[in-house]
């Protein structure tokens, strides 16, 4: 739900104090309002990363809980972009302002960052730029789409999962890896072992809830494609440090943008 005008200018007047007056300046200047009043349902969040750099922002995740009259709520990995003015090290008591503000007036946040000052987080290139890559229409979705297809075949030929690795390496900086878990489908619970995977190297270079969260998107795409409903929990994994690392039918991006960068964009706008 979008907050009121008024909630943010709150938020705006406590980052206007002494300590906080950098960011509260930067937040509502010309280039974060015209940036922030751009990420619209149709922004192509391709770009996100490079332009919260250009327009002087600093991109981040962050999880904890944002508290309104005594409601918590959780949050997990959100998305932001926020001027570096709030996020170096003099300016990070700021951000729980910034980010709370989309929840109301008086509303508090409690959290923890990912990435601040250290360019694009890991699971944010895994999930804004990489993913794409083997998504509809990215430059390794035939090889993807050919790696899924040799692996149902593996599945039906006694588990033989040896023409895999190659079709994996012949992607862009992808990584080879197998997971385990809990298979639920209409027709059924199962346990999966050592599942083939190949997904790009930010994926498995970053923290294993965003692994497991991509893991998920990608099998449940996989068998709605067959035309069966199955989704996979309690994930595990194997092999991701058999390689050395640098860092799907569908794109993740748009989605993952979540709605509470939404939120907060848009109360920003309106303040501004």
């Amino acid at each position: 739900m979008f907050f009121s005008k008024t909630s943010v200018l709150i938020a705006l007047a406590c980052l206007a104090s002494t300590a906080n007056a950098d960011c509260g300046t930067d937040v509502t200047s010309t280039e974060f309002s015209t940036f922030y009043a751009g990420l619209t349902n149709d922004y192509d969040y391709t770009k996100f990363p490079q332009e919260c750099v250009d327009v002087g922002g600093d991109i981040f995740t962050y999880s904890g809980t944002t508290t309104c009259s005594g409601a918590v709520t959780q949050i997990d990995r959100e998305i932001f972009c926020a001027p570096v003015s709030c996020t170096a090290s003099d300016g990070i008591a700021s951000l729980p302002f910034v980010l709370a503000a989309g929840a109301g007036a008086g509303c508090t946040g409690d959290y923890t960052y990912e990435g601040l000052g250290n360019g694009t987080p890991a699971s944010v290139q895994c999930r804004l730029l990489d993913m794409n890559r083997i998504g509809d229409g990215g430059e390794d979705e035939a090889n993807f789409e050919e790696f899924v297809t040799a692996r149902i075949a593996g599945e039906a030929n006694a588990g033989d999962y040896s023409a895999l690795p190659p079709l994996c390496d012949a992607m862009k900086d992808a990584h080879y890896f197998t997971f385990s878990g809990t298979q639920t489908c209409t027709d059924g619970t199962s346990d999966l072992t050592d599942v083939p995977m190949c997904l790009p190297e930010s994926c498995t270079d970053g923290d294993e809830a965003t692994l497991a969260e991509m893991v998920a998107i990608v099998e449940k795409d996989i068998y709605d494609s067959i035309s069966k409903s199955c989704t996979v929990t309690g994930l595990t994994f194997d092999g991701l440090d058999d390689h050395d690392t640098s860092g799907a039918f569908f794109p993740a991006a748009t989605s993952v943008v979540t709605a509470g960068m939404a939120t907060i964009v848009a109360g920003l706008a309106a303040a501004i």
